[in-house]
Formats: C-alpha cells, sequence, structure tokens
C-alpha cells in the first residue's frame, strides 16, 4: 500500500543522520520522498527522527515521520505533532502508525500555507506529548534545500483531493458518540473524567413517520 512505502523512505533515511532536506525518488511503485533527520541529544542521545513529505504511485503527498531508537514513540498509535518554522506554528499533524516506529499524517488543505513557510524559513521545530502533564519533546531541523526538495514533490505527486477530506470529516454515522468520544479526549488530557448526565440526548421525531 501507499502509506507503507512511501515511510520507508523515510524509515530508511534513519539510518544516515540527513543535514539537510533530501529528495528521494525510487522504482518501486513510484516513491518519491522528501525528508531530513536530526540525532537526538542529551536524554534523547542514540535517538534519530526523520521528517518528511512522499506519495507512491500517482497517490497524493502525505507528512511522514520515523523514530528511531526512541522506545516512547515504538509504543505509540498516534502522535499529535506541533512544527514551528520561525516564530509561526503551522496547522496541527495528527500522525497514526503504519509500521513500527513510522508515522503518516495527512496533508490538508490548511497545512498549504504552512508548507510555504517552511520552503522560506531556516529551521523548523517539531514537538510531540509523551503525557498531558509532561513538557514536550522537541526536535530542531534545519530547511536548508526544503524549498527546491518540496517544489519538486509538489510536481511529482499531486495534491489530495481538499473537498473530499472535507466531505469525510462532516460525514459521520454517529455524530452524539463522535462528539462523546471527543469529549473523553479532551478530558484524558487535562487528567478529568466525562460523566454523561440525563438528557444528554433527546430523541425527536422530525416528519411524524
Amino acid at each position: 500500500p501507499r502509506v507503507a512505502v512511501g515511510a520507508l523512505a523515510l524509515a530508511h533515511a534513519a539510518g544516515a543522520a540527513q543535514a539537510d532536506w533530501t529528495y528521494q525518488a525510487g522504482p518501486e511503485e513510484g516513491r518519491h520522498a522528501g525528508f531530513v533527520c536530526a540525532e537526538g541529544t542529551g536524554e534523547r542521545s542514540g535517538e534519530r527522527l526523520c521528517f518528511g513529505l512522499s506519495c507512491n504511485a500517482g497517490s497524493a503527498l502525505a507528512f511522514g515521520m520515523s523514530a528511531e531508537g526512541a522506545a516512547d514513540m515504538l509504543a505509540r498509535s498516534e502522535v499529535d505533532v506541533q512544527i514551528f518554522a520561525g516564530p509561526r506554528v503551522l496547522a496541527p499533524l495528527r500522525f497514526h502508525t503504519i509500521g513500527l516506529g513510522t508515522f503518516e499524517a495527512p496533508l490538508e488543505e490548511a497545512h498549504l500555507p504552512g508548507l510555504e513557510r517552511l520552503k522560506a524559513g531556516a529551521r523548523m521545530e517539531l514537538r510531540y506529548w509523551e503525557a498531558y502533564d509532561a513538557p514536550p519533546a522537541v526536535w530542531s531541523f534545519p530547511l536548508t534545500g526544503s524549498r527546491t526538495t518540496i517544489e519538486t514533490l509538489e510536481q511529482v505527486c499531486p495534491m489530495p483531493d481538499f473537498a473530499a477530506q472535507e466531505r469525510a470529516a462532516r460525514t459521520v454515522a454517529d455524530p452524539g458518540a463522535q462528539v462523546l468520544a471527543d469529549m473523553r479526549e479532551a478530558c484524558d488530557v487535562l487528567g478529568g473524567e466525562v460523566t454523561v448526565g440525563a438528557g444528554y440526548a433527546t430523541p425527536i421525531d422530525l416528519d411524524g413517520a
């Protein structure tokens, strides 16, 4: 599948730290990837994190991330990431795991201004949280070569269907359950607990049938 091969480009890149952004094209299934890697320091010595974008076999461009030697990342199914390019923060990214230590996040229309800042900036900072009450893990990456790399990917990889993404986001089989799940997730982050009171949901007959 596209997501697995696209992320493998980043996973393989983790074998050697990249000082600058690098573009990589593979013969298998038309893979294209652009990435940058950083070595951990201090408490994260021995760890490596790679970040970038990729597509495969004409599928849409997406964000990718891979971690090596980071035990906290290997057990994660999802990772919420904030990225700063200079003083400006990009739209949030929610990565989901597609393999051991490898993750993908969809490129959404809200991320397009952020891509321009990644092209124009000098450095970026990536943050994610291991626990709601702990400071974030912070990784710094250079943006040298990012403009050429990202613009190359934009030429060879199709953009996602943003209208379809929006329709999918608005289509929920059980809206009440989705709202409740979102509330529980938000409360978990704050160390709280959601309780459902009487009258939470009231059935209404709209058409008299």
